[in-house]
């Protein structure tokens, strides 16, 4: 038998506009201030998935899995 497997259409704006939480997004959802939130990242304690000078990316479904 063989399995047949139909791709869907992927939209990565869609996928990032639903997927992607930025370093304040994550700082309301724990609640936490700027200040602590660079610390957490400085010391390892969060991991983003992308870095840059300004802002950390991170995936939704990390921290919904965390939260839970």
């Amino acid at each position: 038998m063989i399995d047949v497997y139909i791709m869907q259409p992927f939209d990565k704006r869609e996928f990032a506009k639903t997927e992607i939480l930025l370093t304040s997004e994550v700082t309301e959802i724990l609640r936490i201030s700027m200040a602590r939130m660079n610390a957490l990242l400085k010391k390892g304690q969060i991991k983003p998935i992308r870095r840059t000078k300004g802002t950390s990316i991170f995936l939704r479904e990390e921290w919904l899995k965390d939260m839970e």
